[in-house]
Order: C-alpha cells, then sequence, then structure tokens
C-alpha cells in the first residue's frame, strides 16, 4: 500500500511569505512552484535540503481567496491557516481506492497531479491522483499519488 510519506500540505493565506518564513525561519529550500489553474491554487514545494524527492512541504494558496466554491479557499476562510492534507506515495491508487471504498470510506478521484521537478520520477504524473475524504482519516485529507 503506502510506500512513504512525500509531502504535507499547509495552507497560508500569502504564499510567498509562507516560502520567506520556511526558508529563514526553518532552513527550508524552495523546489519548485506551480500554479494549478484547474484547481485554483498556488503551491510551493519546500523540503529541508532542496533535493529532489525528499519528503516536503507543500504551501498552498488559493487564486481567489474570496470563492467559496473552491475548497482550499473555503478552508482557509472557515479555519484559517494550517495543515491540511498528507501525501503518500502508493502502489496503486485505483486499487487502494477500490479496497478503501470497500471498507466504506468515501473517495474521490481527481485528475492527475501538476508534478514539478521535485516529484517527477518518484509518482506516475499520468496516473490519477485518490483523495480520501477527511472525515475517514481523523480529520485530514488524504492524497494518494501512484508511485512512478
Amino acid at each position: 500500500m503506502s510506500r512513504h510519506i512525500t509531502h504535507i500540505g499547509v495552507i497560508v493565506h500569502d504564499l510567498d511569505g509562507a516560502v520567506r518564513l520556511w526558508e529563514d525561519s526553518y532552513g527550508f529550500k524552495l523546489t519548485h512552484r506551480i500554479d494549478i489553474e484547474a484547481e485554483r491554487i498556488r503551491s510551493a514545494m519546500l523540503s529541508p535540503n532542496g533535493r529532489h524527492g525528499e519528503m516536503g512541504v507543500e504551501l498552498i494558496e488559493p487564486m481567489d481567496k474570496d470563492d467559496m466554491a473552491n475548497p482550499i479557499a473555503r478552508r482557509l476562510a472557515q479555519a484559517g491557516e494550517g495543515f491540511y492534507h498528507i501525501g503518500l506515495v502508493i502502489d496503486d491508487t485505483a486499487a487502494t481506492a477500490r479496497a478503501l471504498q470497500a471498507q466504506g470510506k468515501t473517495v474521490i478521484e481527481r485528475p492527475p497531479a501538476a508534478v514539478g521537478a521535485a516529484l517527477s520520477g518518484v509518482i506516475d504524473p499520468a496516473a490519477c491522483r485518490q483523495i480520501v475524504h477527511p472525515r475517514h482519516s481523523n480529520g485530514i485529507l488524504v492524497e494518494m499519488l501512484q508511485s512512478a
């Protein structure tokens, strides 16, 4: 099932300020930034050593903080900044999703991840992501990414 944790996701009000905070305060290094238009978010991946495939932190800012149809903007408005999800590399996301659904868990298929250099070679960019609803994971959204 799970191979390893690839990242944790943190929702932020100000992506640029958050990147500076994690770099200056904790010594993390920016590995890449990406705007994901389909999800209406801006994302920055950081890792302790700035190495490809290393476990890291994904900082996420909604493009339009007033768009309550966007789950990231909605969560930011309701709960403020903070921990949002954990990303797991899975051998077979489709099989894992079926097994979790058989247990009665809500699993949502999402389009393939828009991966940057930090995750290329680690995850399969053509495979659909599977998202486990937080009510089935102690309040944390679980993003399952298929291993490369």
